[in-house]
């Protein structure tokens, strides 16, 4: 029971993360404030993804986040902290699959319109969700490099873990916090 309750703690705290940094002037890019804390909406409005480069401080890994999203869609933007939008992107997949799936069953396996442009619309989606992965992971990273460069200090994040210890029993889980400091 208690091993239970650990495990539900540290899955309720999953989610808990926390950023800090001391007081910065604004910063202009293009006419545009950059300042922490901003949304992607307004980020994808500053930085354009094709004048991305790769540096040694960059946060997100954008071929990282695209294999992510080839295997579950959705799941290289929740990478890159972006929950809504990759849940999106997973909803639709999953909604498109099961559409394509029930209408081949309604036909008896033959192929359907609907079962064709349903599967279609998987396909498209989940090749849509690697590209916009990618593209998410270098807006977001040209965003913190340039809060970097302003001045951000610290990043802290603070989520559950779980590790084995050895004990004489054998090994054994032990569920535990960790706290991670980025600067």
């Amino acid at each position: 029971m208690k091993r239970l309750i650990v495990m539900l703690s540290a899955l309720v705290l999953f989610a808990v993360s926390a950023s800090a940094q001391y007081y910065m002037p604004d910063r202009t890019r293009e006419g545009v404030v950059v300042s922490p804390g901003m949304k992607y909406k307004e980020m994808a409005k500053v930085y354009d993804y094709r004048d991305y480069t790769k540096t040694l401080y960059d946060r997100y890994n954008p071929a990282g986040s695209g294999v992510a999203s080839f295997f579950i869609p959705g799941l290289g933007q929740m990478i890159c902290g972006e929950w809504g939008r990759g849940f999106a992107w997973l909803g639709g997949s999953c909604g498109c699959g099961i559409v394509a799936i029930a209408s081949f069953a309604a036909a008896q396996g033959e192929p359907s319109e609907l079962g064709i442009m349903a599967a279609a619309g998987l396909v498209a989606l989940r090749v849509g969700s690697i590209v916009d992965g990618v593209r998410v992971a270098k807006v977001k990273n040209m965003y913190t490099n340039d809060l970097r460069a302003a001045g951000y200090v610290l990043d802290v994040d603070f989520y559950p873990s779980i590790n084995y210890v050895k004990t004489m029993d054998g090994m054994q889980p032990t569920a535990g916090m960790t706290l991670a400091l980025r600067f």
